[in-house]
């Protein structure tokens, strides 16, 4: 005797070979680094002083356990007849920042720059927790439409833009969702549902490309709070300022959006 079991592939767990699921991450090993630029010039004219110069520029950092500490630096100093005239050297921004991966987000803490849909960017030292779609398996991230349904048999479900096949799976009986389109996809799309008994439904699905819209079902959301600085990191007499964006797909066309700033 023989039982063989199908579940509905709406109920299975999403899969992708491009993708590592968030239990089976590590934090690496502990480490550090320098990622620099170097620059140097001689000036040495037939009468008069000679000059030098030496710049640089880049980011240093150390990694320990899920934590991300780093600095962007520059560096300037100048040479009149090799003696030391000018020395520069500047940290614009130190932050340190780790993952969760409970809620595709990521911590940053110290000086970086706000991150928004709609409103300029702009240096500030504080705490800001973002959602990050870089968590994410490569086609879920950005906006596209999912398709669901309901197989009664075996089912080959296509979905095609004039008419030109874009996705195509086969799914057991019952209720199925295309979840990972592509996100460049717009306009109207094709969706064909061919049972194993010949049946055969077509509906179409309508896809847009705006940066409010999230796919069905995820959440999107950045949120900061601090004091803005200057470029080279200095506090400026501004009040302590909160601001935050959230993005939730409710259907597929329509998400609730809301900012505060």
């Amino acid at each position: 005797m023989q039982l063989s079991i199908s579940a509905p592939q709406a109920w299975l767990k999403y899969k992708d070979a491009n993708w590592t699921p968030p239990e089976l991450w590590n934090h690496g090993i502990a480490g550090a680094f320098l990622d620099y630029n170097l620059y140097a010039s001689h000036y040495a004219p037939h009468q008069g002083d000679n000059s030098q110069n030496i710049s640089s520029y880049g980011q240093a950092g150390v990694n320990l356990g899920a934590w991300r500490l780093r600095t962007d630096y520059q560096y300037d100093q100048s040479f009149n007849n090799g003696k030391s005239q000018a020395t520069n050297l500047d940290f614009p921004r130190i932050y340190l920042f780790r993952p969760i991966p409970a809620m595709n987000a990521k911590l940053t803490i110290g000086q970086y720059d706000t991150e928004s849909s709609i409103f300029d960017l702009f240096p500030f030292s504080g705490i800001s927790l973002k959602s990050d779609e870089n968590m994410l398996p490569p086609d879920l991230r950005g906006y596209a439409p999912q398709i669901t349904g309901v197989a009664q048999t075996n089912a080959k479900v296509t979905v095609s833009q004039n008419n030109r096949i874009i996705y195509q799976e086969n799914v057991p009986p019952g209720p199925f969702a295309i979840t990972n389109l592509f996100n460049t996809l717009q306009g109207q799309l094709d969706v064909k549902v061919e049972e194993e008994d010949g049946r055969v439904t077509q509906w179409q699905v309508a896809s847009n490309s705006i940066p409010y819209l999230t796919r069905k079902g995820q959440i999107r959301y950045t949120t900061a709070m601090g004091k803005p600085t200057s470029v080279g990191g200095d506090s400026l007499q501004q009040p302590f300022f909160w601001t935050g964006e959230f993005s939730w797909g409710w259907l597929n066309n329509v998400s609730l959006y809301v900012v505060q700033f």
